[in-house]
C-alpha cells in the first residue's frame, strides 16, 4: 500500500520539479492499481520480474530495464517476483521555457498522438535515469539540466517519437470531448452519434488508442477528479460526487473504493 498511498498523494516536487521515489514488492502483489496522471512517471526495475498494463499495450518488466509511462496514460503493474525499483516522476510541463526547440518540441510530449516506446534498456538512458534517482540532488541545477539530457536522449534514441502528422488511431478529440463534459451524462449512443461512428466502431477505436473503453476512461477521469475534490476541499462527499458526474452518491462510492482501496471517507479523513 505503500506506493498506492503516494501515487494517490498530490507529488510534491523538488525545487527543481523532480520526485524519486524507491519501493519493494513481495511476489503476486500489486505495485500499483490502473490508474493515470499528467506526469511522466519512469520505473526503473533493479531487481525482480513484474508484469505492466500501459495504455493499449501490455508485457513483463525484467530486471535492469524501464517502464516508460506517457502522460495521460492508464498504467497496472504488478509484481511477479520480488521486486525493487526507483520511481522517477516530472511534469514536462515545467520544463517549457522560451527557447525555440522547448517551445516547438515539449508540448508535444503530452500529446495523444506521440507514441511512447513502454520498455526501455537502453544503456545511455539507463544511466541518466539512475543519475536522477540516485546521484545529483533532486533540488539543484544539475537535476534540471539531467532532466533535458533524459528527454533529448528519450527522443534520439526514438523511445519517444513526436509527429506533427494527425494519424487516424488519434482519438485526443474524443478524450479532449470527455475531459470537458466529464460532468454531463455522456452515454455510448450520444457519443457514437457525436463523433459520426457506430457504437462498437468507436469502442474499439478507442480501446486500440488508449487501452480502456471512452466509457470506462470517463469514469476513471471522473473519480481522479472526484478525489482532487476530496483533496483540496471541503465540500460534502455528495455534492463531490454529483460534480464529478455520478448521480447516485452510493454508486460513486462503491466505484471510488473499488478503484482507490478505500472509500472517500478515507481519504478525507487523511485530508
Amino acid at each position: 500500500m505503500q506506493f498506492e498511498y503516494f501515487e494517490r498523494t498530490p507529488v510534491a516536487y523538488s525545487r527543481s520539479a523532480v520526485k524519486v521515489l524507491h519501493f519493494s514488492h513481495k511476489a503476486e502483489n500489486d505495485c500499483f492499481r490502473l490508474h493515470w496522471h499528467d506526469r511522466i512517471e519512469i520505473i526503473y526495475l533493479k531487481c525482480g520480474l513484474a508484469s505492466f498494463i500501459c495504455g493499449a499495450h501490455s508485457g513483463i518488466l525484467k530486471e535492469g530495464s524501464a517502464l516508460i509511462v506517457p502522460p495521460r496514460a492508464a498504467h497496472h503493474m504488478k509484481a511477479i517476483r520480488d521486486t525493487e525499483y526507483d520511481t522517477l516522476m516530472f511534469d514536462v510541463r515545467f520544463f517549457y521555457n522560451e527557447t525555440e526547440i522547448c517551445k516547438s518540441l515539449l508540448p508535444d510530449f503530452i500529446k495523444n498522438g506521440t507514441k511512447y516506446e513502454n520498455i526501455c534498456t537502453s544503456e545511455k538512458i539507463l544511466s541518466s535515469i539512475n543519475k536522477l534517482c540516485n546521484e545529483v540532488d533532486a533540488d539543484s541545477l544539475d537535476s534540471v539540466s539531467e532532466v533535458y539530457h533524459l528527454l533529448h536522449l528519450l527522443v534520439e534514441e526514438k523511445v519517444i517519437s513526436v509527429s506533427n502528422e494527425k494519424k487516424s488511431g488519434d482519438v485526443s478529440h474524443i478524450t479532449e470531448y470527455l475531459e470537458e463534459n466529464f460532468a454531463e451524462n455522456i452515454t455510448s449512443r450520444q457519443l457514437s452519434k457525436k463523433f459520426g461512428y457506430t457504437s462498437a466502431h468507436l469502442c474499439r477505436k478507442f480501446k486500440n488508442a488508449i487501452g480502456l473503453p471512452p466509457l470506462t476512461y470517463l469514469k476513471i477521469y471522473r473519480l481522479e477528479r472526484a478525489y482532487s475534490l476530496i483533496a483540496e476541499s471541503t465540500l460534502p462527499i455528495s455534492d463531490i460526487a454529483e460534480k464529478s458526474g455520478f448521480d447516485d452518491p452510493n454508486y460513486f462510492t462503491r466505484c471510488f473504493t473499488s478503484h482507490f482501496g478505500h472509500p472517500p471517507s478515507f481519504y478525507r479523513k487523511k485530508k
